[in-house]
């Protein structure tokens, strides 16, 4: 029995050519030999593509390049014609014969180019062959060897025997008598049709799920219409739902309409980043104007301006972070903006939940042009469980005096009784579709933050599941961290598209140990991640980063999916992933971690 290559036939194979595949299937004659169907030629002749219908390896004896040529065949006048069992003639543009020989001498072609001068698959005898299932032979002419066709008659003869006959008056012909070894038969199959099993790397898999995310992005400019129609905004939208592109369009369109407008958000990350997306936009060459960047930063640049700012820096000396974010700058901010009477047509408010005070939104009526309730203003942020840089004992209820924190569910409301409190009653804007993170990323998000359901609808997509490694002491923290990036490093992911987050800093974070392993060096993001060295991933912890994103994240220094605190930082930092999310675990919460998969399996089945 033959190798058969491949070993089934398309349904739309002709019945002539599905004939001769099954005898040679069938023959016990051709024990050890390889049989290769409809072989494609990237030239053949003159013309840029070819096919041999049939290639036939034969130990001992060389290759077999076979023309079919089925149903009733006729030569007029030079001219050789096919017809097919429906009465429909086709011309051939040469003689089978010579269609035979073409293949031959292309496949020749191809062995010589990719073997080595000397090697002995360049020594095969090859020879062509034309079989005429349906009729008799052709008469022969000086053109035809007797042994390079098989016709009707033949075929009731072992075909084996026929492929012999047929090489061995080739080699005849030739004068070739070098017995050619199986080893050399095998090696031409593999360059000719080998078998191979190539998987798609990681690194392509994540390079055609960003394309995808960014096509979704499209989806979230529906709520830019309602926005620009309304003077007072509210956009509600948990991780990943688009809310800080939807600021940016915002601050593009009111600037291009001459307004004068100011972008602020908390994080210093992140209003650095929204500073260099507008500078890199053609926003800037409007009428109007966009001031960028986090709101500590920009009360520091006021006050520092100011007249007040020896007293500034007398008091803020040495002062906790709480007090100084939360007391210090809103109270000099204030006096340093009334001395500038610095204000703006359009204020858009980033991440608001991280804003939740009264003192901030005095700072806001005081900045905008006719105050929070008669200027214009949108505020966009997450209040389920992105509010991380509130204070532990949360925030004051003014109906009731009672203090809330973001895991209660409750600061939305909270936030919006202070506004309506100052005479706005803003359009309630929500943004349910996740187009930042893969379905993968949005589910195991959704599982480990401690929510029932995803807070947010999901894409289809075929994207890479999340990767959980763990580490004890045998495999260390820093271990498994080098393991990680090396393997990134080989699925030619590049180290632009990689940030590291932790929960910790730096230096009692495992990417300290591992800050130079394998050749790659790991450095706290001081800017933007673009800005990192090259030759380095960026690191941050988690807090910094919020707000930002990243194609790869690789989240390590996991030691709790349990707490509020764990659940919101898991939530913050899993979700800055948009294409692959790598977590590093302590094998301590292992157990936890199994008993929620557990329960989204259920929920999945029910």
């Amino acid at each position: 029995m033959a190798t058969m290559l491949p070993n089934s036939l398309p349904v739309d194979t002709p019945s002539s050519e599905r004939l001769v595949f099954d005898r040679l299937k069938r023959d016990p004659g051709c024990e050890g030999w390889t049989v290769l169907h409809s072989l494609g030629l990237a030239h053949r002749g003159t013309k840029p593509y070819g096919e041999i219908d049939f290639v036939i390896l034969v130990p001992g004896l060389g290759i077999a390049c076979l023309e079919v040529k089925g149903g009733r065949v006729r030569c007029a006048g030079g001219s050789w014609f096919t017809m097919n069992r429906d009465g429909q003639e086709t011309e051939l543009r040469r003689s089978p014969f010579l269609q035979a020989r073409e293949g031959m001498f292309a496949l020749r072609e191809e062995i010589t180019r990719r073997f080595p001068d000397g090697h002995a698959a360049s020594q095969v005898s090859i020879c062509s062959g034309v079989i005429f299932p349906s009729i008799e032979a052709p008469p022969l002419t000086p053109e035809i060897a007797e042994w390079e066709v098989v016709d009707i008659h033949l075929l009731r003869q072992p075909l084996s025997s026929t492929i012999r006959r047929m090489l061995c008056g080739h080699r005849s012909l030739v004068g070739h008598n070098r017995p050619v070894t199986a080893d050399t038969l095998k090696a031409i199959c593999n360059i000719l049709r080998p078998d191979f099993d190539r998987p798609v790397s990681r690194g392509t898999t994540v390079r055609i799920t960003e394309e995808v995310l960014l096509k979704l992005t499209n989806e979230q400019y529906d709520a830019l219409d309602a926005a620009e129609r309304n003077d007072h905004c509210l956009v509600d939208g948990a991780a990943g739902t688009g809310k800080t592109m939807l600021a940016l369009e915002l601050a593009r369109r009111s600037a291009r309409a001459g307004k004068k407008v100011l972008l602020l958000c908390y994080n210093r990350l992140l209003g650095e980043s929204l500073r260099a997306s507008l500078t890199a936009s053609p926003a800037n060459d409007h009428p109007g104007h966009v001031t960028a960047g986090s709101i500590h930063q920009m009360l520091r640049e006021i006050i520092l301006s100011s007249s007040h700012k020896d007293d500034f820096l007398r008091g803020s000396r040495d002062q906790a972070p709480e007090v100084l974010f939360g007391d210090t700058y809103p109270l000099f901010g204030l006096l340093a903006i009334a001395e500038s009477g610095m204000q703006y047509d359009h204020l858009i408010v980033d991440e608001v939940q991280d804003l939740a005070s009264r003192d901030i939104l005095d700072l806001f009526d005081q900045l905008l042009v006719g105050g929070l309730a008669g200027g214009r203003w949108i505020m966009v942020g997450d209040f389920r469980r992105q509010a991380i840089f509130l204070p532990e004992s949360g925030v004051e209820d003014p109906t009731t005096g009672s203090r809330m924190d973001s895991a209660t569910g409750s600061l939305d409301s909270i936030f919006r009784s202070w506004l309506n409190a100052r005479g706005t009653h803003p359009l309630l804007l929500p943004l349910t579709k996740n187009c930042r993170n893969s379905r993968p990323i949005g589910q195991e998000t959704a599982l480990l933050s401690g929510f029932d359901s995803p807070p947010y609808r999901l894409g289809k997509d075929d994207a890479l599941k999340v990767d959980y490694r763990y580490y004890d002491r045998t495999h260390s923290a820093a271990k498994r961290l080098d393991e990680c990036l090396q393997q990134l490093r080989r699925d030619g992911i590049p180290q632009t598209d990689i940030v590291i987050l932790s929960p910790h800093r730096f230096e009692r974070s495992a990417a300290s140990s591992s800050s130079r392993a394998g050749g790659i060096s790991i450095v706290p993001v001081r800017s933007v991640p673009a800005n990192t060295p090259p030759g380095a991933i960026a690191f941050s912890t988690i807090h910094a980063f919020k707000g930002m994103e990243s194609p790869v994240v690789v989240l390590c220094d996991i030691e709790d999916v349990e707490s509020a605190t764990a659940q919101s930082l898991l939530y913050v930092g899993m979700s800055r992933a948009r294409s692959l999310l790598i977590i590093l675990l302590s094998r301590v919460i292992q157990p936890a971690i199994e008993r929620l998969i557990r329960l989204r399996l259920e929920r999945e089945l029910h």
